[in-house]
Formats: structure tokens, sequence, C-alpha cells
């Protein structure tokens, strides 16, 4: 069976393209579970961002000058038979636009990181750090769901691909230089002229990539100032690869907007412009995450300091690495497969939704008790039990890598985990251990289903040794297939919009 969402979200020169592009991400990774996806939007959308017209989901204009209520009628009209979720992403919605979805609308999710107004859904997605379930608390019913912080950040899945690369090439810092100037699709502020002439009056001599839509006020200016600035510089319109953009950069100049977390994804330091009131939270939390500088407000900025802060960061690998690190341990780029995942989640015999959610220091004593149940390491490579002493240890080195791929399995509660591991020969495989009381209830297959739509660009293997006929059920229901003998099984990554990780609401 084929689930149905609509998102209701627009892009213009005035608001930008950030509530449409995340749209676009979680729609992305709703479609790897079989959804299909339909853009409820303005006129404006497809000129500012040319991706939702090469997304592949279908798009119809609404009519945005009307009521909240009529909008929900003129899309419930589209679809006699209800849909399965509403998406709102719109400061210009509330409850209004929500209530009068419910008669056609299985479940409501709101996106909204401002809580300054009422809300009618299921789930409240807040997807920025700085985010917390009690700011929302008396706006939203009591029974509603939070993902809530930067782990849910939506991003498209090109940043969680490029993060290896990335990390590689932020580990050499000795000719950091090349400076990424992007201040939105629509750059309504038109700052990045004023960038531009403040790093050639700053005395920056080194290349600039400058990223804007073709569509934006800036663009002409642009066009005609190139020739004529003291440095290499690269204007793109309406790039599909911004992964590969910020990756080959030494740090960027951006507004504080959503793209912050793109760039925290793959460790790219950057000195941050406030051009809108919702950009403050989310920049400061990022700020105080230690992964940008907050250069001050479009409308007080001093240029020549702004210039200053991004040279002198140049001239200090040292503070690079320490801000790249911090970025990416905020954000992993995965935040659209998890919120999927909450939204769609593979189900166990019955019925139940399994959810994955990171490990924390918080679940090293639950840890070392499934470690240390009897029997519990009877297929393991090392079947000794350790110590309370070399769990800890253990643990805390664990929690201090950068890309932590431990999970907790969770039906609701805690009731086993599963592991990623990068292997010396490139490989990345997959370890489970679900809690006895728990067993032959399909939560490890379940488990695995929902690690395979958390990383789908990943190829993922599992040894599984002879004898262990338990584990060869579940990975084999949950799609591996063995990889040349010797107890190697094998998972191939999902193809974008495939729906080969189907599961149902």
């Amino acid at each position: 069976m084929t689930h149905q969402a609509v998102f209701r979200c627009d892009a213009s020169p005035a608001i930008g393209g950030g509530h449409v592009m995340r749209c676009l991400a979680l729609a992305n990774a709703l479609a790897e579970a079989g959804w299909q996806s339909t853009f409820a939007t303005c006129a404006s959308s497809t000129g500012v961002l040319p991706a939702i017209s090469q997304s592949g989901h279908e798009i119809r204009v609404v009519n945005v000058a009307a009521s909240q209520a009529a909008q929900a009628d003129e899309i419930a009209a589209w679809y006699p038979d209800g849909i399965a979720l509403l998406v709102a992403d719109h400061y210009g919605l509330s409850a209004g636009f929500e209530h009068a979805g419910r008669s056609w609308a299985k479940e409501i999710l709101v996106i909204d990181e401002l809580a300054d107004r009422e809300h009618d859904c299921d789930m409240l997605l807040a997807p920025v750090p700085g985010c917390r379930p009690e700011d929302y608390r008396g706006r939203v019913p009591d029974e509603c769901r939070y993902l809530t912080g930067a782990e849910y950040a939506l991003l498209r899945p090109q940043f969680a691909r490029a993060r290896q690369t990335a990390r590689s090439r932020r580990s050499d810092r000795h000719d950091a230089g090349r400076i990424l100037v992007s201040f939105g699709a629509a750059d309504g502020r038109r700052m990045t002229p004023r960038v531009l002439s403040a790093l050639a009056d700053a005395g920056y001599r080194a290349p600039v990539t400058v990223i804007v839509g073709a569509s934006a006020e800036s663009a002409s200016v642009l066009t005609e100032m190139a020739p004529r600035l003291p440095y290499p510089i690269s204007v793109l319109h309406d790039v599909d690869d911004m992964a590969a953009q910020m990756t080959a950069a030494d740090i960027a100049i951006m507004a504080a907007g959503s793209s912050l977390l793109e760039a925290a994804s793959l460790g790219l330091p950057v000195v941050a412009v406030v051009t809108a009131d919702n950009q403050q939270r989310q920049g400061a939390a990022i700020h105080e995450a230690g992964a940008i500088r907050l250069a001050g407000d479009w409308n007080s900025l001093d240029l020549p300091a702004l210039a200053d802060m991004a040279l002198g960061l140049l001239r200090d690998p040292s503070t690079l690495q320490c801000m790249s690190e911090n970025g990416m341990r905020l954000c992993n780029g995965r935040g659209a497969s998890r919120a999927a995942l909450a939204i769609s989640p593979p189900r166990d015999n019955a019925g139940n939704g399994i959810g994955l959610r990171p490990a924390s220091f918080n679940d090293a004593e639950l840890m070392f008790r499934w470690q240390t149940t009897p029997g519990a390491r009877k297929w393991m490579r090392n079947s000794a039990a350790p110590s309370y002493a070399e769990h800890m240890a253990w643990w805390q080195r664990r929690l201090q890598m950068i890309d932590l791929d431990l999970y907790i399995v969770e039906a609701p509660k805690p009731v086993g985990y599963v592991r990623v591991d990068g292997m010396a020969d490139g490989r990345h495989e997959v370890s489970i251990m679900i809690d006895p009381d728990h067993a032959g209830r399909g939560v490890g297959t379940a488990a695995l289903r929902a690690l395979r739509r958390l990383l789908p660009e990943l190829p993922l293997h599992a040894e599984i040794r002879p004898g262990n006929l338990a584990s060869a059920s579940i990975f084999a229901k949950a799609g591996y297939r063995q990889d040349g003998g010797n107890g190697w099984y094998r998972s191939d990554p999902i193809a974008a919009g495939s729906g080969d990780a189907r599961t149902t609401p």
C-alpha cells in the first residue's frame, strides 16, 4: 500500500527556500519507505527553487491568498479519500489550517522552530539545536509527540554521503584559504556583494565560490562586479551539489539559516550573519556549540570586522579543526531519515513501531546489563563478558567518536542495541543484541530494517557464525543476503525513492 503525504510549504524571494528544501529532504526519506508526496505550494516556489521541479514529487499550486481553512479545504478536494500525513512548514499557518485538515488527514506534522503560535498537530518537528519540548507545551495538544534538536535536521542525503570525504579534507589545514559565500537562493538582503567587497578591502586574494539563485536580485550585480574583484571568483546558480561545494571550502560566510546545519554536518566552519529574526535562536545555539562564529545582524553589521574574523580563522588551523569537529558532532546529516522513521517506523510481529535513537552516556548501565546477561555473548568474537571497568572504558571511547553509529532499539522502551563498525577494508559491519525477554517477536528484524533506512547510502555487512540460526533468520528477513560464503551477509544501499525499505504507518 502506498501512503500519501502532502507538504504545505512555500519559497519566495522574501522568505527564501529553506522551508521547501527541508521538506524535500523529508519527502525523499519517506519515499525510501514507499510513500508518495505532493507539495502544495505558492506559484513562486519553482522559480526560486528549481530543485522542487526536478525532485520527482507532485507539485500543486495552492491559493495562498485564501484563509487558512480555505487553503486546507482546497487541498482536501484533491484527495476525496483522505491522506496519511499532512505536513505544515510555514510561519504563516497555525492551528486554523491544521484543525481544518483533521477530517481528511490521518496524522498532522508541524515543522516549526519559533514556538510562537498554537498548533493542532500529532507531531511537532523542531529540527534545529536549542529547541526543546517545553517551549511548545500549552501551544500543542498534550498527546503531541516531539522531534526536537539537530539530530532531526532535515538535510539531503548528499550531506551524509560526503562526511567521510569532508573529514579527510579537514584533517589537512596547511593550504586553508578557499571561502564559500552563500546567503540563500534569494539573498533577500543583498548581502553577497557587500561581503565580497569587504573581503577585497581586507586584502583577501584566494579563491571565492559564491552560490546564489539565478533569480536573486543580487545575481546581476555579481555578474558585473566579478571581473573587478582582486581574487578568483566562481558564481554558481541553483547548484544541486551543495555538499561538494561545502566540502571543497575551508570556511564559509553565510546567513544563519538552514544551511548552517548543512555546513556543520560537513565540518565547515562558518562566519554567520543573522538575516531574519527566526535565525536568532538557531544561530546562537550553533555558536554556543562551537561550530560557527556569529558576526551579527545584517542591519547593523560591521563588514570590516566580519572580513577580519574570516581571515583570522583561515590563519588559525587549530581553531578551524576544533570548529569542524564540533560541527560534525552536532549534526550527522541523518535527521531526515530519523524523522521519517518516527513517522513511519518498521514494526514487529505484533504491529508495534520499532525505533532507533543514538546511544548516550545515560545508557551505560543498561548496555552493561545486556552485555553481561548469561548467554548474550555466545556468538560474539569475544565471548567473555567485560568487567564493569572495562565496559565503562570502552563506553567512554565509543562516545567520543564523531560518527557514533550505536543505537538503542526502542519498542517503545529500550529492548536492545544495534551498532555499526567501520572495518579496515572499508566495509561497515552490523551487530545487534536484543534483550532475551523480547526475542522471537520480530524486534530484531524491525531494528535492522530501521538501520537500513537510517544509513541508506552504505553497504552493510554482518558476520553470522555457523549455528547461529536466530541471527541468520532475522538478517535474512531484513533483506540481507549471503556475500561470498564464510558466514558473511550483505545489505545493499537503498536506491533513492525505490521504496525498498517499505513499512506501514
